[in-house]
């Protein structure tokens, strides 16, 4: 259960630092380059080994690599959909990939359901919705439906590929959940370099000392986020973990936004955490 609380703290402070990047106007792509960049040495640096061709000939090395092109452009698609669909909205997509994980542990991992487990699952639907919901309405265009489309399969996908890395090649090797999450975020970085790259010849990005300290942060949570996920899943059911997971993250965060960015809570939002904690506790009955 630790790590699973480690891995919502984590993934909090992520979308904290998100805030604060826009706040102290930090280049996001240098960032987010600088980020990957970081995850990997922390990785590598933590079993003391870097063997390029050990790590293409690992049985799980397909699978990082499509991670790494899942992390780079999960976090583009964000940045995307925030501007043209609204953070709320975004929001709600990312976490309602909750279902992928459920249907996932049902089907290919025959996790145990139960009524209380299915009406926890219910109200994690439920608060999400109450927990962003805003009074003012956002119009959004037909155009800018796609992308938080893309942003909700991701984020299923993205969990989905975790899992099955998990479960059916590293499974209670710590040594390779470091080498998988390390050789994830280092894909992620090489893509992000010509990603950079393009923004730079197109707009003269500077690389600024700011950026790069922000980058390192970013990098050592993000890091953190994907490890303790590895770990939680290793001890916690597919359609248990995620679910509250996502739940934690979500209202954590709306905590956050209240008391240090001084973000109103609506009485449907007060209600969507209570309904929160219940969820958690009805999935969690008995494990």
């Amino acid at each position: 259960m630790h790590f699973l609380l480690l891995a919502i703290i984590a993934s909090t402070s992520i979308l904290i630092s998100f805030k604060l990047f826009n706040i102290f106007s930090i280049n996001t792509i240098t960032a987010i380059s600088v980020n990957y960049l970081v995850g990997a040495l922390i990785g590598f640096i933590t079993i003391h080994s870097f063997n390029p061709v050990n790590l293409v000939m690992s049985s799980w090395f397909y699978l990082s690599v499509i991670m790494g092109f899942i992390l780079i452009i999960g976090f583009i698609l964000f940045d995307i959909s925030t501007n043209k669909a609204g953070i709320a909205i975004t929001s709600i997509s990312s976490r309602m990939s909750v279902i992928f994980s459920v249907i996932l542990g049902l089907l290919l991992f025959k996790d145990s359901f139960n009524l209380i487990k299915i009406t926890g699952f219910v109200l994690v639907l439920i608060s999400l919705l109450l927990i962003f919901y805003r009074p003012k309405q956002t119009t959004i265009n037909k155009s800018s439906v796609l992308i938080p489309m893309l942003v909700f399969l991701l984020s299923g996908i993205n969990d989905t590929t975790l899992k099955i890395a998990q479960h059916f090649y590293i499974s209670g090797n710590e040594t390779d959940y470091v080498k998988f999450a390390a050789t994830s975020f280092l894909i992620a970085f090489l893509v992000s370099l010509g990603i950079f790259a393009n923004e730079k010849a197109k707009k003269g990005t500077i690389i600024e000392l700011k950026s790069i300290i922000a980058g390192i942060i970013l990098g050592t949570l993000n890091w953190l986020s994907i490890f303790f996920m590895l770990s939680g899943l290793d001890i916690m059911e597919v359609s248990t973990f995620f679910p509250i997971q996502n739940i934690g993250v979500v209202s954590l965060s709306t905590i956050a936004g209240y008391f240090l960015f001084r973000e109103r809570l609506t009485t449907l939002n007060l209600l969507g955490i209570f309904t929160a904690v219940i969820a958690i506790a009805l999935i969690t009955y008995n494990f």
